[in-house]
């Protein structure tokens, strides 16, 4: 809305002066080529980076767009007399190139903190434990092995009738050591 247009009016300010005129003269890239092998003395002051030349042309601020093409057709077309110059990149193409990577960051950076919250995807939550019923509950709603499951079954009993165990010279356990991977109902 408004910021956009106030920001685009500043920028135009910036770019030229008060009559419409531009700070900067645009010059195509083979007129530069020209000037600078056979009018040299009208080019000073050039300062080169990766996406434009500035110089001053007769003392007046100008600059150049370098052509990205093999310099065997950029001689080519400078000696023909072709007149190019190299297309402006608009903003989107200039920032296509690290949308990837900026994505790929972030999704490396939400694994990484699911990691470092333990991968319960609830942030500041506690899970509440939900208690089962035991009142009914048998050996018979219990899956697992025959065997470790007969084991249980001795040892619950011993606990529910220990005068039983002891008649035979049994000594009631102090404590059970369940072994076995999560979620296979070592706490039941």
């Amino acid at each position: 809305g408004m910021g956009a247009a106030f920001i685009v009016g500043v920028l135009r300010g910036f770019s030229t002066r008060g009559s419409g005129v531009p700070l900067f003269l645009e010059v195509s890239y083979a007129k530069f080529l020209s000037l600078a092998s056979t009018e040299p003395s009208r080019i000073s002051n050039l300062r080169i980076s990766s996406s434009r030349y500035a110089f001053l042309l007769d003392g007046s601020p100008a600059y150049t767009l370098p052509v990205r093409a093999a310099p065997e057709l950029l001689l080519f077309l400078h000696r023909t007399g072709v007149d190019f110059r190299a297309v402006p990149t608009s903003l989107v193409a200039g920032i296509i190139p690290y949308i990837f990577p900026l994505l790929y960051i972030g999704l490396m950076y939400s694994v990484i903190r699911k990691q470092m919250n333990g991968g319960s995807g609830s942030v500041g939550k506690r899970a509440v434990a939900k208690r089962l019923e035991t009142t009914n509950l048998s050996f018979d709603d219990v899956a697992g092995v025959d065997a470790a499951r007969a084991e249980v079954q001795e040892v619950v009993a011993m606990l529910r009738e220990p005068e039983r165990y002891a008649a035979v010279g049994a000594r009631v356990p102090s404590g059970v050591l369940m072994v076995g991977p999560p979620g296979t109902g070592k706490t039941l």
